[in-house]
């Protein structure tokens, strides 16, 4: 419509008069929009209803105030669609008790400030029984921005909680059973010290008082005493140390050049006496803990000595960055092993050579496998017998600043 003065002309629109859709019949239109409308929701329930979770329409309040709710709901709580689109207060009486303080505040914030809203907690169904959901919904608006409604989804994850509780439960159980088996370790390695010092002081004392009487079977005898006392302070001694290698001391960057060359330190008698070598290419800065991880260092580094062929020791420590990790080797020229042996030599007081050929009681790669795998990492070994063997775990670079 034009206006000149007080005269109103109407304006031509795709050969209409705009004067004439204000004569026309207005619910013949109105009857166009509504079918429009009916079609378009009848294709939303019908995708809803073939959903394998429960979708939902609520007004703008904490009270669940549903417009719609998709039939999937009486088959998991036992109330029909009718029944919670019919009163205000069906889901807030179904809500567990222990989690109404917890949700409403946070979907009163969510909705408030416009962001999407997700939760997990519980909803009773006709019987009484707890049913697990997720809840997630968001906040519908008009073009002004204005909020129209909420828009959600429901799905049920009571099997997943309940095995969340109980893998929960059992590293309760295992953490548990673990305190308990390092105080045994440090009880018993204390109880054990004593007496097997007395063994083999007592031991001593017989071959110096007596040394002149004893038969050569009574000598015999006395050293298999001496010996066998021997070897249980061997095992009491590996058994603190396999107990020590899970602190609860924090993580930090540790130059793996200077681990290594603390390591080498500490075995100087044990190079010297065997004419061992060794050496190192360009070593990385990880995340480990220092003692620790030069704990693990000397343990390989004293086995390649100590298992060592006809020629003199020769060990080199290596490493390479892959997968956003550093692998570490430590290669040598010793006697080496089967491959079928190589998870074997990890296990605790497991050894492949009687205490005659090589001294030790079986504990050194255990305590690195326990400690590397402490710092996130793996440990295996790579060898044939009479080949060497190379040794490598992984370790991480330390965190990037602001990551940690």
């Amino acid at each position: 419509m034009r206006r000149h003065g007080n005269r109103v002309t109407p304006v031509k629109l795709q050969g209409a008069a705009v004067g004439d859709y204000a004569r026309a019949p207005l619910g013949g239109r109105q009857k166009e929009l509504q079918d429009r409308l009916d079609q378009a929701e009848a294709r939303y329930r019908a995708l809803a209803e073939r959903l394998p979770i429960i979708t939902y329409v609520a007004a703008m309040d904490v009270q669940g105030s549903f417009s719609y709710i998709s039939p999937q709901v009486q088959a998991l709580l036992g109330y029909a669609p009718e029944e919670w689109t019919a009163g205000r207060s069906l889901w807030l009486r179904r809500m567990h008790p222990e989690d109404r303080p917890r949700i409403l505040p946070l979907l009163g914030r969510a909705h408030k400030g416009g962001r999407r809203f997700s939760a997990e907690y519980r909803l009773l169904d006709r019987t009484g029984r707890a049913k697990w959901i997720l809840d997630e919904s968001e906040v519908i608006r008009n073009a002004a921005g204005d909020p129209l409604l909420i828009q959600g989804t429901w799905t049920e994850i009571t099997e997943r909680k309940r095995m969340e509780q109980e893998t929960a439960g059992r590293g309760r159980e295992l953490a548990s059973s673990k305190s308990e088996l390092e105080q045994f370790i440090s009880v018993a390695s204390h109880e054990l010290k004593a007496p097997l010092r007395r063994i083999s002081n007592l031991g001593e004392m017989l071959a110096q008082r007596f040394k002149d009487g004893l038969t050569a079977q009574a000598e015999g005898l006395l050293a298999q005493i001496m010996d066998s006392a021997a070897v249980m302070q061997g095992l009491v001694a590996g058994l603190v140390k396999y107990g020590e290698a899970d602190p609860r001391a924090p993580l930090s960057a540790v130059d793996l050049s200077a681990a290594v060359q603390h390591a080498v330190r500490e075995l100087t008698e044990e190079i010297a006496g065997s004419g061992a070598r060794v050496t190192c290419g360009t070593l990385p800065t990880v995340w480990a803990e220092p003692a620790l991880l030069e704990r693990v260092l000397y343990n390989l580094l004293d086995n390649a000595i100590k298992f060592r062929g006809k020629e003199p020791p020769r060990v080199h420590v290596s490493a390479e960055e892959s997968a956003k990790q550093w692998i570490i080797s430590v290669r040598d020229n010793g006697i080496g092993i089967h491959p079928r042996q190589a998870q074997r030599i990890f296990s605790i007081f497991d050894r492949l050579h009687a205490p005659k050929e090589y001294a030790g009681v079986g504990l050194g790669l255990a305590v690195c496998k326990k400690i590397i795998e402490r710092f996130g990492g793996r440990i295996w070994v790579e060898s044939e017998p009479e080949e060497g063997s190379t040794f490598h775990f992984t370790l991480l670079p330390p965190p990037k600043e602001g990551a940690m």
